[in-house]
């Protein structure tokens, strides 16, 4: 089966010292598989990590099957909504990553960062 090393190869691209010349390698797995959700959620991380966080935002919202996978729904508060300042926006993220894996102990620490981090969000 396929998809097993297409994931390896997507994480391993992602985590390359140059996450902008893999940008390419990762969209064509995705081409060829488009459901990859590790792929999809690695694009979505090298993109934010270059600096093209609208880039990342709409690589996520692509696959309905990144919609239901919690550690997407974090990656993007993390990496992409805390960072564009959408703290609102991360905080549903946070939030839909808890109902959709409410045993998710990263999730809950993220929500309680975001509220340290700006007294307006004490009503989280």
């Amino acid at each position: 089966m396929q998809v097993q090393p297409d994931n390896m190869q997507s994480r391993l691209l992602a985590e390359s010292v140059n996450p902008a010349a893999v940008e390419p390698q990762l969209r064509k797995v995705i081409s060829r598989m488009p459901d990859l959700v590790d792929t999809r959620t690695n694009l979505e991380i090298v993109l934010a990590t270059v600096g093209r966080l609208d880039e990342s935002v709409t690589a996520f919202s692509r696959s309905p099957k990144l919609c239901s996978d919690p550690d997407t729904h974090f990656n993007l508060a993390a990496n992409v909504l805390t960072q564009q300042g959408s703290r609102d926006e991360a905080r549903r993220h946070y939030q839909q990553a808890l109902s959709l894996r409410p045993d998710f102990a990263v999730t809950d620490g993220a929500i309680m960062q975001l509220k340290s981090d700006s007294p307006e969000f004490d009503t989280l």
